[in-house]
Order: C-alpha cells, then sequence, then structure tokens
C-alpha cells in the first residue's frame, strides 16, 4: 500500500501490521526535538525517582498490593536484565503476585497460558476478541524478542519500536490477567536498556484517558497501528510538556520540590482546575497514614506561590516558573487547611 510501511510482526491472518509513515514519522520527529530540550530527562536518575518511589502498602487491599508489586518490578527493570522469555515471565510474576485467581494460577503453563481466551472489547459489547491459542503463543512471543533485538539507527525508531512491542505483547495476550501492566512494562524495560529515558513517561499518560487508550488498542487489531501510534506519541508528547513545567517551577525554588509537590502539581496538570470541594474529596480518599502528607504538600505549595486559588479554584501560578516572587499566599493557605481540616 503506498504510503504505508509494513511492520515484520503477523496478525492472526497471516498478514503483517502495518502504519502510515509520513503521519508517524512526522509525530517521532517532533517529540524528538521536544525531548532534547531538557538535559535532566537523559538521566536514569529521572527514570529511578519516577518509579521507585517508596510507597506505604498495606496487603489486606489488593490496591496496594498491585503498587507494591509494580515497584518491586521497577527495581528488577533498574537491573536492565536480558529480555527474554524467562525474564519476561519473571517480570510477569512480579506484576501479578497475589492478584490472581485461582483458574489463572491453576491453568498456567511453564511460560504461559494453558487455555484459550476470549478478549471483550474497549466499548464494552459482548463481542469478544479470541486470543491466539495456547500452540501459537511461543512463536509469536519469539517474533516479539527477534524484533526487540534488531538494530535501530536512530532515537525515533527506538521510540517507535517501543510503542509497536506495547501493542503486540497485547495482541497475543499470553496470560490471563496482567497482559497490559506487562506490556507496558516491557517497553519502559526495552526503552531503559537504550536509554531513552524520557520516553517512560507513556505509561503514566495512558492512565489519565484509560477509554482512548483501550479503543486505540482494539482499532489496531484490524491492521493498522496509525492511530494507535499516534495515540500513545502523543501521550508522551502531552506526559514531557508536564514533565518541562515541574522541572522549571522546581528549579526556581530554594529548595526543590518533593516528590509529593511534584505528583500533586502533575494532577493539577492533568485535570482541568479542581475545586476547593474537589481537592477535599481528595483529600478524604487518601488512607490515614497519608493524609497528613497529602495536606502538608497542598499546603507547602500555595505558602511558596506555586499555587493560587482563584474563584475557588486551586490552579498553578505560571509565574513561579520564571520568578521566585510570591503573591498573596499565607491567608490562601490559611483558608484551605481549614477547609481540609474541617472536612
Amino acid at each position: 500500500m503506498f504510503g504505508y510501511k509494513e511492520i515484520n510482526l503477523k496478525r492472526k491472518n497471516g498478514k503483517k501490521f502495518f502504519y502510515q509513515k509520513e503521519r508517524i514519522d512526522r509525530l517521532l520527529r517532533k517529540i524528538i526535538k521536544e525531548s532534547q530540550s531538557e538535559s535532566f530527562w537523559h538521566q536514569k536518575t529521572f527514570f529511578i525517582q519516577k518509579n521507585l518511589s517508596p510507597e506505604y502498602v498495606d496487603k489486606r487491599n489488593k490496591k496496594n498490593i498491585r503498587v507494591e508489586n509494580l515497584r518491586r518490578a521497577y527495581q528488577f527493570l533498574n537491573e536492565e536484565p536480558d529480555i527474554n522469555e524467562e525474564s519476561v515471565h519473571t517480570l510477569y510474576e512480579m506484576i501479578t503476585n497475589g492478584l490472581l485467581d485461582s483458574f489463572s494460577e491453576e491453568n498456567m503453563g511453564a511460560l504461559y497460558r494453558t487455555r484459550d481466551v476470549y478478549i471483550l472489547n474497549a466499548y464494552d459489547r459482548m463481542d469478544f476478541d479470541k486470543g491466539f491459542s495456547p500452540e501459537e503463543i511461543h512463536s509469536h512471543m519469539k517474533d516479539i524478542f527477534s524484533y526487540e533485538k534488531g538494530e535501530e539507527k536512530s532515537l525515533e525508531e527506538i521510540l517507535l519500536k517501543s510503542q509497536i512491542i506495547h501493542f503486540y505483547f497485547v495482541y497475543v495476550h499470553p496470560y490471563y490477567d496482567g497482559n497490559g501492566r506487562t506490556a507496558r512494562m516491557l517497553a519502559e524495560w526495552y526503552l531503559l536498556k537504550r536509554k531513552a529515558y524520557p520516553f517512560i513517561l507513556f505509561n503514566r499518560g495512558v492512565s489519565f484517558t484509560p477509554v482512548e487508550y483501550k479503543k486505540s488498542i482494539q482499532k489496531a487489531r484490524s491492521g493498522d497501528l496509525t492511530s494507535y501510534l499516534e495515540y500513545m506519541l502523543k501521550t508522551i508528547e502531552k506526559e514531557l510538556k508536564k514533565e518541562k513545567i515541574i522541572h522549571q517551577i522546581s528549579s526556581n525554588q530554594k529548595e526543590r520540590l518533593s516528590l509529593l509537590e511534584e505528583k500533586f502539581l502533575l494532577y493539577l496538570l492533568s485535570t482541568s482546575q479542581p475545586t476547593i470541594q474537589e481537592i477535599r474529596d481528595c483529600y478524604e480518599l487518601q488512607e490515614d497514614y497519608s493524609k497528613t502528607s497529602f495536606a502538608t504538600s497542598i499546603l507547602s505549595l500555595l505558602e511558596r506561590g506555586i499555587l493560587t486559588i482563584v474563584d475557588n479554584n486551586i490552579k498553578i501560578n505560571r509565574k513561579c516558573m520564571s520568578s521566585k516572587e510570591k503573591i498573596k499566599t499565607k491567608e490562601e493557605s490559611l483558608w484551605i487547611k481549614k477547609k481540609l481540616e474541617n472536612s
């Protein structure tokens, strides 16, 4: 097909996947240019800080077990082991530890599932996509590992390959559960080994638009990866811009922002300007052990002039990106403190 480029990974019908080369190349060039503008993105410590921060874990809560599993998995990736069948299976076991149902555990083979799966589509309709049969999984996983080891000639190729690997792993669906999490971490693993640290932010980005993410994968199953790749690349671009703003703010402070303060700024940059009531609701959703840290982070950002309150909405004071000037924050911080304490 004119204007399309085939990928050496096959669909169930034996045909290769493809994408519109000019559209994707244009996006790749734009993102690479953006990623080169900040030197801090190209440090391994950036990856570690964003993904290996310690978390309190209540093992009675499956959500917290999932967080702890991911933290341990990132520690494993930080060691940069080779990507192969055994190491990917180790990663999968870390991610799903304590979270699988009895059927999934009892019907796992040495590396992959031993039964068929039927995947509900992204539009929540009752038409299912049948994954590859257990007999086919091994050969298609070998295709992923061969594709991963192929030579890349540019940063653009590395970024593109990371998201193709991400999609194809989900498409093969080698496990009963945890395929998406493992696929995303495999793509991060690939990027980490090639020192392409800025692009690991894609995993964070898809969490803000999960419906669009699932729909892009659903559409790509037909063979044309263009829409999926556009979604993933634009997601990376958005996250790079957010991180640049946070870094600019932090760099203009006498004391650098804490990780919790950065996370709150990320929340603000990823949502419409929240009201005081919405912040209070968010505060109430925190576990008891984290409420103090949550409130302290907000108050610190207000007192340092990084946040301000306008018409009952909390917003980032963009002046702090280029100036250390503070604006009427003492009264605002006392007001929001009272709001939180009275919730």
